[in-house]
């Protein structure tokens, strides 16, 4: 497991600070963790008046909340892709009929009209479908070929992250909160940009306990009468940088011409 933190000092904050207290679309309802990602120079001179951060949210819930309803939703892609091919293979002229009014009614239509093993394997993948859509995350752990494909499917979303295939995370391998005794693996959200003011991160910073109304409407942060923010730990360098590397990828884009292909060939001497 790498090591990414260092515990955060009273009073400092800097990029890549962990604070207890923000808030994020996945679960609006409770508090998460946040992790500022605005620059250095703004934070530490004090240019700005509001101070970018990103959502940090337990892998279980991420999991739970996001990543289980995108493989179910893979999963159900996959087979109706599936009954798509099996149509076709049948009537050629069922595709644009599958594109207008779905592959059920299409199927309904046509099942008479199919041989039985054909018409067997899409009762089978409409079956399949159907276990999918009615599954519960609870019941994941259970040996059914379904469960077990969209487990699998589960755990190659976490390594296309891990590894960057998928822009907008960011995977921490572990955060250890002392207050919340807690521990574990964490997902950055990086799409989920807020804010929360300047003057509010300093006290943050301090340790302080909700009561303060007015700065905390001027802040997009998780708030409850009597709910205490602090700061958790600061990501060490390289991670940071990794971090704000992966942020980059997501929402800059710098804009050139389009590469022509056919002169490069034609100028090396390559006929293709």
């Amino acid at each position: 497991m790498r090591n990414m933190f260092e515990l955060a000092s009273l009073n400092k904050f800097d990029q890549g600070v962990i604070f207890q207290g923000g808030v994020t679309n996945l679960h609006p309802d409770k508090p998460c963790l946040g992790i500022v990602l605005s620059a250095r120079c703004d934070l530490s001179q004090k240019k700005v008046e509001s101070v970018a951060y990103a959502p940090v949210v337990k892998m279980s819930e991420f999991i739970e909340k996001f990543l289980f309803f995108k493989a179910v939703e893979g999963f159900v892609k996959e087979k109706k892709g599936l009954i798509k091919k099996h149509l076709i293979q049948s009537n050629p002229k069922l595709s644009s009929w599958i594109d207008a009014i779905g592959e059920m009614a299409v199927f309904g239509y046509e099942k008479d009209n199919l041989k039985p093993k054909l018409r067997e394997s899409v009762e089978k993948l409409f079956s399949d479908i159907d276990t999918a859509l009615e599954l519960e995350y609870c019941k994941l752990n259970g040996n059914d070929k379904v469960v077990e494909s969209i487990r699998k499917k589960i755990k190659t979303q976490i390594e296309d992250i891990a590894k960057g295939k998928v822009e907008g995370y960011f995977i921490i391998d572990n955060i250890s909160d002392p207050l919340e005794e807690s521990e574990g693996a964490y997902v950055v959200i990086l799409r989920e940009v807020r804010y929360l003011s300047m003057l509010f991160l300093e006290l943050i910073a301090k340790g302080f306990t909700a009561s303060q109304k007015e700065e905390i409407k001027k802040s997009d942060v998780y708030y409850k009468e009597g709910f205490y923010y602090y700061l958790i730990c600061q990501m060490k360098s390289p991670y940071i940088e990794l971090l704000m590397q992966r942020f980059s990828n997501l929402f800059i884009r710098i804009g050139v011409d389009d590469i022509d292909v056919g002169v490069i060939l034609t100028n090396s001497g390559v006929e293709v």
